[in-house]
């Protein structure tokens, strides 16, 4: 099992290890948005932030929650993992309703969407004119709608 104060290490490094290389839509980095969903959750415990580092990896790469289980990772980390990865034909709105079903996973989706939604509006500010906006408008609207499910769910369930 992974200590504490290790798991932050140890994600980093099976995070650079599997995406360092990936890049987003823009050709940018997808390190950069790992680094932004974890900036979002530095005022949180080791484990809600390497979840944040991990978060897209089970769904972006060819790892699995067996090989967390291998590196070390416990049951409740492989459970909230496996509600952040999304499966290959669930319809969005469901993956969100899972996703809350799970409390680690909400706070990791909720930082990992207003990174994404961020990275959305930043891009159409700096490229007002380009062709790719109209999609980049798509996905603010989703991420949006995202979050109020999110937060929709969570109201709901403090009542």
């Amino acid at each position: 099992m992974i200590k504490d104060k290790h798991i932050i290490g140890t994600s980093l490094m099976l995070v650079k290890f599997a995406q360092e290389t990936q890049v987003d839509k823009n050709n940018i980095p997808y390190m950069y948005h790992i680094y932004g969903v974890w900036n979002r959750l530095t005022n949180y415990n080791n484990f809600i932030q390497a979840l944040g580092i991990m978060h897209d990896l089970i769904e972006d790469t060819s790892w699995t929650l067996e090989h967390l289980k291998t590196y070390g990772y416990d049951k409740k980390f492989i459970d909230a993992m496996d509600s952040l990865t999304r499966r290959e034909s669930e319809k969005y709105s469901d993956y969100i309703i899972r996703v809350s079903k799970n409390k680690y996973a909400k706070i990791v989706k909720h930082a990992d969407l207003k990174d994404n939604l961020y990275r959305c509006l930043m891009y159409i500010n700096l490229h007002p004119n380009d062709r790719k906006n109209k999609s980049f408008k798509s996905l603010i609207k989703r991420y949006e709608n995202a979050l109020l499910d999110l937060a929709f769910i969570t109201s709901k369930e403090n009542k």
